[in-house]
């Protein structure tokens, strides 16, 4: 919204182009870790062990997945682009190529919350994150919108993404659940 009102409807086009196909390839890869959710919880609650191996199999399997997918949208993102919205898009290149990063991001910080702190009952650090993801974006976003329009409404959610994601590792750390 901000960035439709602050840079008007081009910059708010080109933002959602690239933003949908950074959140396709995140549609396939986020059930896979939302189907093992209740196995996860099963698993914490009766068998630490198998949770373990289960956590460590399920996180270099979407780890590399995600870093392969985030490759790929960076490497053919002006295919991607031309692909989804024509050659009047182009310029959304750029945008995908900050929006990327965000499909392994995203996957690491959708497997910690929902394989590792929700069936741990480790609610907090998810919280925490959340509301720390909202104070940065709030602050950043008008500042970075009317300096780089679409550019910057990307900076904006990597940057908190990798705030979300830092956070949550410093929450994993903390609680030395391994």
């Amino acid at each position: 919204m901000i960035l439709g009102v602050v840079s008007g409807e081009v910059a708010l086009a080109l933002y959602n182009i690239a933003d949908r196909a950074k959140s396709m390839a995140i549609v396939i890869l986020h059930p896979v870790s939302h189907a093992l959710f209740p196995r996860m919880c099963y698993l914490f609650s009766k068998e630490i062990e198998k949770a373990k191996k289960m956590l460590v199999y399920s996180g270099i399997l979407l780890f590399f997945t995600s870093f392969a997918m985030s490759i790929a949208l960076y490497m053919y993102s002006t295919e991607i682009i031309s692909f989804l919205g024509g050659e009047r898009f182009i310029n959304a290149e750029n945008v995908l190529h900050i929006l990327a990063p965000l499909v392994l991001i995203s996957t690491i910080t959708t497997f910690i919350v929902n394989q590792l702190l929700i069936p741990t009952n480790q609610y907090k650090g998810f919280t925490i994150s959340s509301l720390a993801s909202l104070i940065i974006s709030s602050l950043i976003i008008i500042p970075l919108v009317q300096k780089f329009n679409e550019i910057g409404a990307s900076y904006t959610l990597l940057i908190s993404e990798i705030f979300v994601l830092l956070i949550l590792g410093f929450f994993v750390k903390k609680h030395k659940f391994f």
